[in-house]
């Protein structure tokens, strides 16, 4: 009787030690599709400041339909108004405000980002990037609203804010 269990347990022993024939690869980090355009962002605006503007330049390299104006998930409560009052009255934002450039630009490059006064709920980026081999730079001011961090104004260098252009718009 003995014999018998100590055989039991030495096949099941084998049998556990085994790879199943039919059994489906464990997933690695590897084989784990990467996050890439929008996706990417909004995984990134669950961390750090810094993240979320690397993700929001590098997603220019995969162009994705744009988002109805008003309605952009990027962009904060009071930057959503402002940018669907403008697109429903006088249209005063012609470029896309992250790269003051047309919209489904793909020569998009981040050079440089800065972090400044970072706080619990908001924070600057200050960001120099390529556009058409031309070199920008400009000020992200940045909100944390609920998990995500989104953009609350974009201030070109040498240049009026874009909330400040769309509010001298409203009538």
């Amino acid at each position: 009787m003995r014999r018998a269990a100590v055989i039991a347990f030495a096949a099941l022993a084998c049998a556990c030690s085994e790879p199943a024939q039919n059994a489906e690869p464990a997933l690695t980090a590897e084989a784990t599709p990467a996050l890439t355009g929008r996706e990417a962002v909004y995984e990134a605006a669950r961390g750090t400041p810094e993240a979320f503007v690397r993700a929001l330049y590098a997603s220019y390299a995969h162009p994705e339909a744009p988002l109805p104006a008003g309605r952009d998930p990027l962009y904060s409560r009071t930057m959503n108004a402002l940018i669907g009052l403008d697109s429903r009255q006088r249209r005063i934002l012609s470029v896309d405000p992250i790269c003051q450039c047309p919209p489904g630009s793909t020569d998009v490059a981040l050079q440089s980002v800065s972090i400044a006064d970072e706080q619990p709920t908001t924070a600057r980026a200050q960001v120099a990037f390529t556009q058409g081999g031309e070199t920008r730079a400009q000020t992200l001011s940045l909100i944390k609203e609920g998990p995500l961090w989104r953009i609350e104004d974009v201030q070109p260098e040498g240049g009026r804010s874009v909330s400040e252009k769309l509010m001298a718009s409203v009538d």
